[in-house]
């Protein structure tokens, strides 16, 4: 029955494969099938055969393993198949994300273009508006000047016509209505730069949030490129650990070969004694055939196994590398350590200058508001000082003007004062409209006012939150180090566990050395094994030669007997021919002592063989005594082996636990690296934010400085104007050619002040900006910092080394099994070996007492039949001797005795 499932099973795999597979499974099946004939006659040999039925079981057994190793085979290759096609499946996966991540890449790209370009925009509807706000400051200055002037005109043109005035009145209030439009309008565009600023601050919330979702979609397609990196590396294990067991089931295959090889030796042996050398000679021409196809599928396992080698060998040379480059790349993570401490350090220094230059800004601030207050207070004083200098100065040429008309003559002087009057009344009214023109200047001035203490407001909330931002960076950058702290300790502790894999390593391959050695070892007795096994095979043929030339001479023997026989019984016979018979005797005689020497040789070789036959069940008992040595040997080395698995056991357990841990540290370390990259994210958005301050503080800065210089040029203009006028209106100066001496000693005073306070500010502000580039560079360091970090080695690394630490495991697992294996086939095949020579002496012993005994019955007839020859007289013949004694039958006698 079980044959039967074997050979249809073996149909089965044979119409099952296709391609090139299908021809070399038909080329197996083929071989399979004519195994499975062989197979099927043996047995029926073997019960038909009562000294074989005893190895029956054996046989069977045999067969039924080497027919499990090759569905076994047949299973791997077909696992090897799938694994390779899920390793094309994979290679495919990585080429499309691949190809996804650089498009990926290329729209990140186009949306860090539209970013800057955004940038760009803001930047420059930003500078619009510091444009528009300072066009709109220079405009409400022009209109203070303006509504000053108007002031100064009406009082300056009190004495002329209503006319005059009115029409003068009418262009300035056209000029107020057409600034007034202008502020509008600047009000306007305000808006909408405004509102363009938020379209455009809009947009770029957009965009970084398109930015985000690209990083963690990036973020995902490497972790999915990772897995499937994972994945084929598993594959690629798994592949290895097929090709290890194909590899292990080649070598029971041809330990199982040779178990057949034994096997049919044993049956040649058979057939020899049943005369079917033809039989056996197609059967050995056959095996041959086999032996050499498998021999060429051996040799091909061989140059896969050669081609597996050679890759084990790149990987290990590139994890060789990868180990330096981690060592130097850990080398330049401490050097950079050491940096990002240094240039924290400096941070410090810089955050504390920064702040004691901030407090030195915030004071020099006060001193310039407070000198600007002082500055206006004092403009105001001087400008009612010139007013009441130029109305005492009309006062004095009016009453010069008086005395001399009041001179000439009297009536003139009524005349002015009723003009005067009428000019009091109208200076009364233009002084109520101006009154409420002032009351208007004046809401409209505490609006401003109010406007610009809104503003202050502002910039104070803006300065506390720009102090918070500065206390939350100081916390996450002390955060920051811990977390490098905790970095450094996690490498520390990293590179301990390297040292410890290096040492586990260092024994692994002393247990190797030592492994290979008892290989060697164990080749070298099986070399001796088989060089004894071939002399005993030729011993074994000396003897059946030996045996062969005992037979001849036997046959010999008993043809001479048989011819003597025939002569004693015609001497009998015929007694008138006794000489002839006496000479046929001595010819007879000397026939039995040649007979007799040919039988002392026979003696002699017969001792030689048994000679020849102690030394060798001397060889035979030596080599047990060897056998039993090295099955010691094995037991001791087995047991060596067992107790360093048991300690590589314990060494992989701890690697287990130290991988956990690493694993562990590695999910933290991801976890800290995620919240640096948040807590980054924050810097650039609050130092974007500061940058956007200390740009709109420079601003106000400078403007407040042309304000001030263009107050002090147009109060100059004005009291040019003003003196010119006077001078044309009322000519007091006779000598036009001398110079008006004057100074004003207070204000030059005030003037060298905001010079040096102006000054101070333009160095502080170059401190700042030095400052800030060295923020800048310290930023671009943590920047690079941050991508060493990022291109430094992660879990990948350490997923690689627990699957080469598995596969180490299996592969000594495996070896464990296989010397197992070869210790029991050794064990097996010596046994095997033993019984066999055991059995071979046992028939040559029964063989040479078979033919003894035979020997024995031939002889004992022809003693029977011989008959006694007797003379009746005393007779002398020839040399005077005595022929009357019975003469008995040397021959016989001599053969009766040799057989005793």
């Amino acid at each position: 029955m079980m044959d039967m499932e074997m050979n249809a099973e073996l149909e089965r795999d044979g119409a099952s494969e296709t391609g090139e597979a299908s021809s070399e499974g038909s080329s197996t099946g083929s071989a399979y099938c004519s195994l499975e004939q062989d197979f099927a006659r043996i047995t029926s040999e073997m019960k038909s055969n009562e000294a074989l039925a005893a190895y029956e079981a054996e046989y069977t057994r045999l067969f039924e393993s080497l027919y499990k190793a090759h569905r076994l085979e047949e299973e791997l290759t077909e696992k090897c198949r799938l694994l390779k096609e899920d390793v094309t499946e994979g290679s495919g996966r990585i080429q499309e994300l691949e190809r996804k991540v650089l498009a990926d890449a290329e729209s990140m790209e186009h949306l860090r273009k539209e970013i800057l370009e955004g940038k760009k925009l803001a930047d420059a509807a930003h500078t619009r508006e510091q444009k528009a706000q300072e066009v709109i400051e220079n405009l409400r200055i022009s209109i203070a000047k303006l509504t000053d002037e108007l002031g100064q005109k009406n009082k300056q043109l009190a004495s002329e016509e209503n006319s005059v005035a009115a029409k003068q009145k009418e262009g300035l209030s056209k000029d107020r209505e057409r600034l007034i439009g202008e502020v509008e309008a600047l009000r306007q565009r305000l808006k909408t730069v405004n509102s363009y600023k938020q379209e455009i601050e809009d947009k770029l919330n957009e965009s970084e949030q398109r930015a985000s979702e690209l990083q963690d979609k990036l973020d995902r397609q490497a972790n999915e490129m990772a897995k499937e990196r994972r994945e084929h590396e598993k594959i690629e294990s798994e592949l290895q650990l097929v090709h290890d067991e194909l590899r292990s089931r080649l070598a029971d295959l041809q330990r199982r070969y040779v178990n057949v090889s034994l096997v049919k030796t044993a049956e040649e042996a058979l057939k020899s004694t049943a005369n079917n050398a033809a039989r056996q000679d197609n059967i050995l021409r056959d095996q041959v055939l086999e032996n050499e196809k498998n021999q060429k599928e051996i040799q091909k396992l061989m140059l896969k196994q050669m081609m597996m080698k050679t890759e084990a060998d790149k990987v290990s040379a590139k994890l060789e590398e990868a180990r330096k480059e981690l060592f130097e790349r850990n080398k330049h993570i401490k050097e950079i350590n050491k940096e990002v401490q240094r240039l924290k350090e400096e941070m410090g220094k810089l955050k504390s200058e920064k702040e004691s230059s901030l407090k030195k800004l915030a004071k020099e601030k006060s001193l310039s508001s407070k000198a600007d207050e002082n500055l206006k207070r004092v403009s105001a004083n001087l400008r009612n000082a010139e007013l009441e200098i130029a109305a005492l100065k009309r006062q004095l040429d009016a009453e010069r003007k008086t005395i001399e008309k009041l001179n000439r003559d009297k009536d003139a002087a009524a005349k002015n004062a009723t003009l005067l009057e009428d000019m009091n009344k109208k200076l009364a009214l233009e002084i109520r409209v101006y009154e409420q023109t002032n009351r208007k200047m004046e809401a409209s001035l505490e609006e401003i006012t109010e406007e610009s203490s809104e503003l202050k407001r502002q910039v104070k909330s803006l300065e506390k939150e720009k102090d918070r931002c500065t206390v939350e960076a100081q916390e996450l950058l002390q955060q920051v180090e811990d977390y490098a702290d905790e970095v450094k300790l996690k490498r520390l502790e990293i590179s301990d566990y390297q040292k410890r894999l290096a040492d586990a390593e260092a024994k692994l391959r002393q247990q190797q050395t030592v492994f290979e050695d008892i290989r060697a070892e164990r080749n070298s007795y099986k070399k001796s094994l088989s060089l004894c096994q071939d002399e005993i095979v030729e011993l074994k043929n000396k003897t059946k030669e030996l045996s062969s030339q005992i037979d001849q001479l036997k046959e010999q023997l008993s043809v001479k007997e048989a011819n003597l026989v025939k002569q004693e019984f015609l001497f009998s016979k015929t007694e008138k021919e006794k000489e002839s018979l006496k000479s046929e005797l001595q010819t007879s005689r000397k026939n039995a002592s040649d007979i007799r020497r040919e039988l002392e040789d026979m003696r002699q070789e017969e001792k030689r063989l048994r000679a020849a036959l102690q030394e060798s069940d001397a060889n035979a008992a030596r080599q047990r005594k060897e056998i039993e040595a090295v099955i010691n040997e094995r037991d001791v080395i087995g047991t060596q082996i067992v107790r360093r698995n048991d300690e590589m056991s314990l060494q992989y357990r701890k690697i287990q636990i130290l991988e956990e841990t690493l694993q562990r540290g590695e999910k933290q370390y991801c976890q800290r690296l995620e919240e640096i990259r948040l807590l980054q994210l924050e810097l650039k958005k609050l130092k974007l934010e500061k940058a956007a301050l200390e740009k709109n503080t420079a601003n106000l800065c400078d403007l407040r400085g042309e304000v001030f210089h263009l107050e002090r040029n147009l109060t100059k203009e004005r009291l040019k104007v003003m003196a010119l006028e006077e001078e044309v209106q009322n000519p007091l100066n006779v000598h036009r050619w001398r110079n008006l001496e004057g100074t004003d000693p207070d204000t030059f005073e005030l003037l060298k002040k905001i010079q040096i306070l102006q000054r101070r500010i333009l160095k502080m502000s170059a401190e700042l900006i030095a400052k800030e580039k060295k923020i800048r560079e310290t930023e671009k360091l943590y920047m690079n910092l941050r991508e060493i970090i990022a291109k430094q080695p992660g879990p990948e690394v350490l997923l690689h080394l627990s699957k080469t630490r598995r596969a180490l495991r299996d592969r000594g697992k495996k070896m464990k099994c296989l010397v197992a294996e070869l210790n029991m086939t050794l064990t097996a095949e010596h046994k095997f070996e033993l019984d066999k020579v055991k059995r071979e002496l046992h028939a040559v012993k029964s063989k040479y007492l078979a033919q003894k005994k035979r020997e024995l019955k031939a002889i004992e007839p022809a003693k029977e039949n011989l008959p006694s020859v007797r003379t009746s007289s005393i007779k002398f013949h020839g040399g005077g001797f005595n022929l009357s004694t019975p003469i008995v039958n040397s021959c016989t006698t001599s053969l009766v005795t040799v057989n005793k």
